[in-house]
């Protein structure tokens, strides 16, 4: 059986207990990471693609915290 780690950083946290999920999960040599929205914080709309920017850019602590980068990420 593969291990597994949670990460819910503070930010995430609220959320993470009212909807009872980890937004980052490592089992084995895999980060899955969930939940990450790429809307504007003021107004909630952005482009699509500006969406997908933001969404990205969103997921680098999860990804760093187990030492991968965007470069190991599939979409």
């Amino acid at each position: 059986m593969q291990s597994r780690s949670d990460h819910v950083p503070p930010s995430f946290k609220r959320l993470a207990e009212t909807y009872q999920y980890a937004p980052a999960v490592r089992i084995g040599d895999q980060i899955l990471i969930s939940g990450i929205v790429g809307v504007d914080a003021e107004d909630g709309f952005l482009p699509i693609r500006s969406q997908t920017e933001n969404s990205l850019q969103r997921s680098k602590p999860f990804s760093a915290r187990w030492g991968r980068t965007l470069d190991d990420v599939a979409t």
